[in-house]
Formats: C-alpha cells, sequence, structure tokens
C-alpha cells in the first residue's frame, strides 16, 4: 500500500491541480481493491483441481455401473 497523500502531493507539483489530483488518486486505489492476488490464484486454483477430482470420480464410477451393466446384458444375452 503506498502513501495516498504523498502521491497526491507529487501530482500536485506536475501542475494538476489539487480536486484532480485527489479524483486520479481515489481512482487508482479504487482500481487495486478489484486486483487479483496470488493467493487468490493459488486458492482457486486448489478448488478445481478438487472439483475435477471429484468429477474424475463420480465419471469412475459411471463407467462401473456401465460396466456392470454391460456384464449384466452380456449374461442375459449369451448365457442359457
Amino acid at each position: 500500500m503506498f502513501d495516498t497523500d504523498t502521491f497526491i502531493q507529487r501530482i500536485i507539483q506536475c501542475g494538476v491541480p489539487e480536486s484532480q489530483a485527489r479524483v486520479i488518486v481515489r481512482s487508482i486505489v479504487e482500481s487495486q481493491n478489484n486486483l487479483v492476488s496470488k493467493r487468490d490464484l493459488t486458492d482457486a486454483v486448489v478448488e478445481l483441481k478438487q472439483d475435477i477430482a471429484v468429477i474424475n470420480l463420480k465419471i469412475t464410477g459411471l463407467y462401473l455401473v456401465m460396466a456392470a451393466i454391460a456384464a449384466g446384458v452380456a449374461k442375459l444375452v449369451f448365457l442359457p
């Protein structure tokens, strides 16, 4: 985080009126509040990996159910 008052003073020293300098700094501060941190991204990746693991388990379960159904159908069709 930076010192907004110092930043405003630097902008004023460049010839920008104080009211405009304050609006500029306020806009920069507000835009930074919407930035994503590295921690946010790491947490999102962990959550996605967990979701993918759950989906993989569900798909594996579906394959097992399909194999059981296929085995049952095979018994009915090929065994007397």
